[in-house]
């Protein structure tokens, strides 16, 4: 069995041999030489600890077992009793509290700590000098309430604890976050800016501006932190409230371009659909929401209260319509106003696109063709999901395309089927949507190959 011994400097051993956990040797030193460190080498052997008594060493394994003690001072003077340690697993701490003896002082700025660990060795000690205020994490804001309602603000109010107030002398800073509880998803909170919040008050009032939405249900949360914290683990738990803001007009109409209607004949009738983009449900304002469609046919005018929906259907004369759509609720009308007008039936008939058709991918692509209208100014596509038949059941979108084009490529979502129309326009006349037929329907592979660089 091999194994050696030597000492630092000016000290030499010479290991004579080997027994056991005993290892003996001799050494020579020069006079007055200073004790060195000592180094035991024993094959690859961790040694935990080594004690030397005159010639002789001996080890401990790691299992010794050590024994700490904790006291933190105040002026420099140690605060007793110490703390006895607790110990889970490989954990040792200590816990001090607003009623434990010694107890837990709030109001130190910073926290000095003496730590002796001791084992059958002996004894060590070790200052530790702690930012107290930097690791605080306060308790949460509370009695949060609102003051005032408005359509697109909030007075808020809360409180802060005592003890922060009192004994925190930085101050603390805030989060205020919120959320649409119809639009945004559970993690996404917007934030806004609390720079101009005093640094120590119990209590808090907080005027909320700019919200997007009347009539809107929002989710609040407020956080505190010490002002002395860095990281995120030393904010507050939220205080939490719902709440919804007053209703109002809604703020805008429904959005009608040119050539967004359909028509065709039903006896001696004349049907017509006007189409148009809904306001989204966040933008209604308040309750009761319709749409206020003004029919106008020569002399004759007649006012539509339309529920809620994306197109409207009508009986009309072979003559011209002017066609005006407001927003409602029951606060009133949208200032602004949409307004189309639809030719007489015999003036549509030159501008309207007789083949128009489509080549569905399995990728969500679209390829759509149509024959050409002389002397236009544009044409407008139009699309939605598709349901089986010409009339949209949901959101319309659109597009304006040059007027030299026949052929347009669209890339939508896979997970819908969609429906296609197009008009068009010259001036303010048009010949209204035809709607796509299906040329085919197919994997990509199988198809034509279709050139996103030769969309004309």
């Amino acid at each position: 069995m091999e194994c050696g011994l030597w000492f630092e400097k000016k000290w030499n051993v010479i290991i004579k041999r080997c027994k056991g956990q005993i290892y003996y040797g001799r050494f020579n030193y020069e006079d007055n030489a200073k004790v060195p460190a000592l180094h035991l080498v024993y094959g690859v052997y961790k040694f935990a600890m080594l004690i030397c008594e005159m010639l002789k060493c001996r080890y401990f394994s790691e299992s010794v077992s050590r024994r700490y003690t904790l006291t933190y001072s105040v002026n420099t003077l140690p605060v007793n009793p110490p703390c006895v340690p607790t110990q889970i697993e490989s954990t040792v701490y200590c816990v001090w509290k607003t009623n434990s003896m010694p107890r837990y002082r709030q109001q130190e700025e910073t926290q000095f700590f003496d730590m002796t660990a001791c084992n059958a060795v002996g004894c060590n000690s070790q200052n530790f000098t702690v930012d107290h205020f930097s690791i605080v994490k306060p308790d949460s804001p509370y009695e949060l309430k609102i003051l005032k309602y408005g359509t697109h603000s909030v007075y808020l109010e809360w409180k802060i604890s005592h003890n922060i107030v009192d004994f925190l002398s930085c101050g603390v800073d805030h989060i205020i976050q919120y959320q649409l509880a119809k639009v945004d998803n559970g993690t996404h909170f917007r934030t806004v800016d609390t720079s101009n919040l005093p640094a120590r008050n119990r209590t808090y009032r907080f005027h909320l501006m700019d919200l997007p939405y009347a009539h809107m249900q929002y989710d609040l949360r407020i956080y505190i932190k010490s002002k002395m914290a860095k990281s995120r683990q030393y904010w507050s738990d939220f205080a939490y409230k719902h709440f919804t803001t007053l209703s109002e007009e809604p703020m805008r109409p429904p959005t009608i371009i040119s050539g967004a209607f359909d028509q065709y004949t039903r006896g001696n009738e004349r049907v017509i659909n006007v189409y148009w983009q809904e306001i989204a449900e966040i933008e209604e304002g308040g309750p009761n929401f319709k749409y206020l469609v003004l029919v106008a046919q020569g002399n004759l005018t007649q006012m539509i209260h339309h529920r809620k929906g994306m197109y409207l259907s009508l009986n009309a004369t072979p003559n011209a319509l002017d066609i005006t759509a407001w927003s409602s609720n029951v606060n009133g009308s949208s200032l602004n106003s949409s307004h189309i007008y639809i030719p007489s039936e015999k003036d549509t008939h030159y501008l309207k696109v007789s083949y128009f058709t489509k080549v569905v991918y399995e990728n969500g692509t679209y390829e759509l063709s149509w024959d050409s209208v002389k002397n236009i100014d544009n044409y407008t596509l139009f699309w939605c999901e598709h349901n089986g038949n010409q009339i949209c059941n949901g959101r319309i979108d659109f597009a304006v395309l040059d007027s030299g084009k026949t052929r347009h490529i669209i890339d939508l979502p896979l997970e819908f089927k969609y429906q296609f129309a197009i008009s068009a326009i010259s001036g303010k006349n048009s010949g209204g949507m035809t709607w796509a037929k299906i040329y085919k329907e197919c994997n990509c592979s199988l198809c034509i190959h279709t050139d996103h660089r030769n969309n004309k």
